[in-house]
């Protein structure tokens, strides 16, 4: 009978044409088993929903034309079916409920009496679950999204939200000037705002329990530094926001390990001195943003075991690297620098013009000029420029001694010395 089910099935709406089997049995198994195996192209869709994922006789995707549906909670299937099977369930669970309290991701409406009574009434426990939650003056808390924006409010007062919170806003708050990680005790939390506050310091395990945090805003503090590992345990994450923190002077090498879905890593407008060797090791990135800070020294093999389509570093005063600087670094199609000298030392796949500043007649990788008479020229202005200046100070030193006596004669000395050393330096 199970063999011939699905072969003999009719539809009293053809519009609607789909089957739900349900597999929360050993025995249910064998007959979904027996039934879809002998049919092939159905012209209804079939959705497959099992129970005991550790029954030998599912497999997943076994069959190509049935859609395999994981259910955790298999209370709650009844509240999930227009999700699910969009198909043959066209209505939400969208439920006015006037007057009344509507159960989360159910049609279950409550009278606001017997929310927060003691007593569980909807399916999922949701009417119980913000009972013993306080919101702190000043704050805006609408169910587990919370918002203290501005709210003068400090770290201590953290600790009486609630730990079902999704949302937490706490920008703009310049009393809060220090996180420990038993101040972020959220484990369902999904966005967190900590900017514009006087944060100078984090804890390294600071976002140990905020494993599902896919937002992290941390712009405009006061943080020296990012300690080791700090965002290790974030690998959900996919916004991280670093920018305008005018204190942050150091980060470590191992600071964004673990950062598995984060695609655009920016850090500008810091007081970031050096990025060390494997700063961004094993990161899968559209762009790095560093530029813009103070950045003096970049170490080699810094980008190394990165995949990355974009670098920009402009506007810093890079004045110490090596040529193994870009070692490593995989994908990279666009690179931008603060001098062309940098796109001399770029990956062999990466082309000319995909790195700017472009090179000019002042500048390539083999001399400082390209053009030959604009060379013989630098020479015989240089050359002209030390033995011009180095005639006037012998001049003022042996045969004029008197004018150094005057003001006038001690400011060409000066000047003819000032030329001489520059000119000598640079040569």
């Amino acid at each position: 009978m199970a063999r011939d089910f699905l072969k003999k099935l009719q539809f009293s709406k053809p519009e609607k044409r789909a089957i739900i089997v349900l597999e929360n049995s050993i025995e249910s198994s064998v007959v979904a088993s027996l039934a879809l195996s002998n049919i092939s192209e159905p012209s209804f869709s079939i959705y497959r929903l099992i129970k005991d994922f550790s029954s030998s006789l599912y497999k997943d995707n076994r069959y190509t034309f049935v859609k395999d549906i994981h259910i955790s909670k298999w209370s709650s299937l009844f509240s999930i079916g227009f999700r699910r099977f969009p198909e043959i369930c066209t209505e939400t669970t969208i439920v006015p409920c006037a007057g009344k309290y509507r159960c989360l991701s159910s049609k279950q409406c409550l009278p606001f009496e017997q929310v927060c009574d003691d007593v569980i009434h909807c399916r999922n426990g949701d009417d119980e679950r913000l009972c013993n939650s306080v919101c702190p003056e000043k704050c805006k808390c609408t169910g587990d999204v919370i918002n203290c924006k501005a709210a003068n409010i400090s770290i201590s007062d953290i600790s009486s939200l609630t730990i079902q919170a999704r949302s937490l806003d706490l920008s703009i708050n310049p009393q809060i000037n220090k996180i420990h990680k038993h101040n972020l005790n959220f484990p369902y939390m999904f966005r967190l705002n900590i900017s514009s506050c006087s944060i100078h310091y984090i804890d390294g395990r600071v976002f140990f329990d905020l494993k599902n945090l896919l937002s992290l805003d941390l712009s405009n503090t006061r943080i020296q530094q990012l300690p080791d590992m700090v965002f290790s345990k974030l690998r959900h994450l996919t916004y991280l926001n670093l920018d305008r923190n005018k204190e942050l002077t150091m980060i470590s090498s191992t600071a964004f390990k673990g950062l598995k879905a984060v695609r655009s890593l920016k850090i500008s407008g810091t007081n970031l001195k050096k990025i060390s060797s494997n700063t961004f090791s094993g990161l899968q990135l559209d762009s790095i943003d560093i530029s813009y800070n103070r950045i003096e020294e970049i170490e080699d093999f810094a980008f190394n075991d990165t995949l990355v389509h974009k670098i920009n570093f402009e506007g810093n005063k890079v004045i110490k690297f090596g040529e193994s600087m870009f070692n490593g670094v995989r994908s990279l199609r666009e690179l931008h620098t603060p001098a062309f000298k940098f796109c001399c030392i770029r990956p062999y796949y990466v082309r000319e013009e995909d790195c700017k500043p472009l090179k000019n007649e002042f500048s390539s990788c083999e001399d400082l000029m390209r053009n030959c008479v604009l060379q013989a020229v630098l020479w015989i202005v240089g050359v002209a420029s030390l033995l011009g200046n180095l005639s006037s100070i012998i001049y003022r030193l042996v045969y004029d001694r008197e004018r150094l006596k005057i003001g006038y004669g001690i400011f060409v000395t000066n000047l003819a010395v000032a030329d001489f050393l520059m000119v000598f330096t640079s040569s």
